[in-house]
């Protein structure tokens, strides 16, 4: 998104400016995707080029502008009773390059026949709420403000439309009442029994019935109602509009969890990544055949915070398609000090295929790493876990002929532990002894979240004075790292990516200390979850504050590390 502090959000491709009706909430609302979301997806999954769109109650403009830049061809004529809204409308549909497709009137269209020059309309505090005043409204109200009107046949006649979309707070009733709906063959609603009650919401789908428009429940929410003509629902939807969102609020199991029944299999899966590299979450997302996307691939950072953000479903003529079964492995950064975890999250799946031979493993790109790099990495590590089976990065739309998704089963924080069938994964993969016997001591260090342990400090020198091998992670590439940890029988550790590590890599019978920094509980946490994966001689040894590197030591051999 633009970063002019005047643009306060996007959505659906449009660009939204401060204005005064725009309160911290609807803002928030419009960020996460919210904001008249059934009426704004409702519509986007039926409209089709061409079509010439009629919208009574404007809001902020926002749904007719999503309309005139998501739809190729289309016209819009958007009505709006609150004339405080108008100049915002126009700047808003300016700014994003929308005058010549859409116009904004503020005026009232009226059903009935020979409607009155104008009426009154109620200027709510809030925009989402303004509607034509009651009969006994007083025009001195300092909220009540007259409006002229403009005959819905004098509209017909003037603008031929195809397309009805209607937000009009309450209007709706009176308007179905009079309205000619013929050459309509799609409109939606929102309905609000609670301004005008359960029977005479029923009335006004009967209504639009009587005009022979169908309810289409697939496109229609409790209150945002679609209806079609019948030649008009064999078109069925078009979800390649359409940014469904995250299903699942956050990722949650506890270390006996077994999700080998949950392994999903999806036939036509569509995977498609957003440009863009980063640090953060990436925008990408699973598809299933009908455009849905798959909640169980969505991929998480910790319990709460996702490593991938929902986006629409690509166009149809930029997918390549890909033959065979694959695994989806969710995404992967090779300078990444968790990329063995992001690698190994989901591979557990592998001995739980009976029956099925995959061709790979597929993984959205996250990060700044080359294509070269990428692929060294996965040729160095993925054949130690899944031997066989082909990586390969995603470099664009792309339709997988079949797609296996298992659940993440593993993640930072307090997930620390994976789950059962992750963990036994691993026990079977990971070499009971030191490769070859060869033995070795090796201290692996998170690097700037360890400087007491970079190179010339006292620590280093004292640790390497002792036989040991001291790595920075952050100065080693991972391929070159693996071999060394595979073939020690002694290993010490000091941040969560180095221990992360040795959970996963370490012969199962090596010695392996945790060097706490951070007092507390958590300075003894690390040895309970490596006898989770099956580390039985791990010991938490934590760090005390002023001690010296000779002090080090001494405690190092009282527990049988030096």
């Amino acid at each position: 998104m633009d970063r002019d502090p005047d643009i306060v959000a996007e959505l659906h491709g449009i660009r939204i400016p401060a204005a005064p009706h725009l309160s911290p909430r609807t803002i928030a609302a419009i960020q996460r995707g919210l904001y008249e979301r059934p009426e704004i997806e409702g519509t986007l999954v039926n409209l089709r080029p061409g079509d010439r769109v009629v919208e009574l109650g404007s809001g902020a403009g926002i749904v007719s502008a999503i309309i005139a830049r998501n739809v190729d061809e289309v016209q819009v004529r958007t009505f709006e009773g609150n004339p405080d809204l108008i100049d915002h409308i126009r700047k808003l549909h300016a700014l994003n390059g929308l005058s010549d497709r859409v116009t904004v009137q503020n005026a009232l269209v009226m059903a009935a026949p020979d409607p009155v020059p104008s009426t009154l309309f109620s200027v709510s505090t809030s925009f989402l709420g303004s509607r034509i005043a009651a009969a006994d409204a007083a025009e001195t109200d300092a909220r009540t403000v007259r409006v002229e009107t403009l005959s819905y046949e004098d509209l017909r006649r003037d603008f031929p439309h195809n397309v009805l979309v209607m937000d009009i707070e309450g209007g709706e009733l009176d308007f179905l009442g009079s309205a000619d709906l013929s050459g309509i063959d799609f409109l939606i609603v929102e309905l609000h029994p609670t301004i005008y009650g359960a029977d005479a919401a029923a009335e006004c789908i009967r209504r639009i019935e009587a005009a022979g428009l169908i309810l289409d429940p697939a496109s229609s929410d409790l209150q945002v109602k679609a209806f079609k003509t019948p030649a008009r629902m064999q078109l069925g939807l078009d979800q390649s509009r359409v940014a469904w969102r995250a299903i699942p609020e956050c990722l949650a199991f506890d270390p006996d969890t077994e999700w080998a029944e949950a392994i999903e299999t999806v036939t036509d899966a569509v995977l498609v990544k957003s440009p863009g590299t980063g640090t953060g979450p990436i925008t990408a997302s699973v598809f299933d055949a009908d455009q849905r996307e798959v909640p169980g691939a969505i991929s998480w950072h910790d319990a709460t915070t996702r490593a991938t953000i929902s986006r629409h479903h690509p166009r149809p003529k930029r997918i390549t398609d890909i033959a065979g079964t694959w695994v989806f492995g969710g995404p992967l950064d090779p300078l990444s000090p968790d990329a063995l975890r992001q690698m190994l999250a989901r591979l557990w799946c592998l001995p739980h295929l009976a029956g099925i031979a995959p061709r790979g493993v597929v993984f959205f790109p996250h990060g700044p790493a080359t294509a070269d790099r990428y692929a060294a990495f996965l040729a160095a590590l993925l054949p130690r876990w899944a031997p066989g089976l082909d990586p390969l990065i995603l470099s664009g739309p792309s339709r997988f002929e079949t797609l296996i998704v298992p659940p993440q089963a593993v993640a930072a924080g307090t997930l620390r532990h994976g789950t059962a069938d992750f963990r036994a994964f691993l026990r079977s993969r990971a070499a009971p002894a030191a490769k070859g016997g060869a033995g070795g001591r090796l201290c692996l260090h998170d690097g700037p979240s360890a400087p007491a342990m970079a190179a010339g400090s006292p620590r280093h020198t004292a640790l390497t004075g002792a036989g040991y091998r001291v790595q920075d992670l952050a100065c080693a590439p991972l391929p070159e790292l693996l071999p060394r940890i595979e073939t020690a029988d002694t290993i010490l550790v000091s941040g969560s990516a180095a221990e992360d590590l040795a959970l996963y890599a370490a012969p199962r019978t090596a010695k392996i200390a945790r060097l706490a920094a951070t007092p507390g509980d958590h300075a003894t946490d690390f040895a309970p979850l490596a006898r989770l994966y099956g580390l039985d001689n791990a010991q938490d040894i934590p760090l005390q504050d002023g001690e010296d590197a000779d002090d080090l030591l001494h405690r190092l051999a009282a527990h049988g590390f030096v």
